[in-house]
């Protein structure tokens, strides 16, 4: 009864871990995508400025 429970309750903090590690990832991809989008942004509309 005490490994049934000792594998569940490490299962547990595993998924947790993994989830929190998967959620860690998306945010951080969330934001270096938007920052590079915003830097794209900026980029194009500092660039569209005609010279000739």
């Amino acid at each position: 009864m005490f490994a049934l429970f000792a594998m569940a309750s490490s299962f547990f903090l595993f998924s947790y871990l993994a989830l929190l590690g998967l959620f860690y990832a998306v945010a951080t991809g969330a934001m270096t995508a938007i920052a590079l989008f915003e830097v794209a942004i900026f980029y194009n509309s500092s660039q569209s400025n005609p010279e000739d």
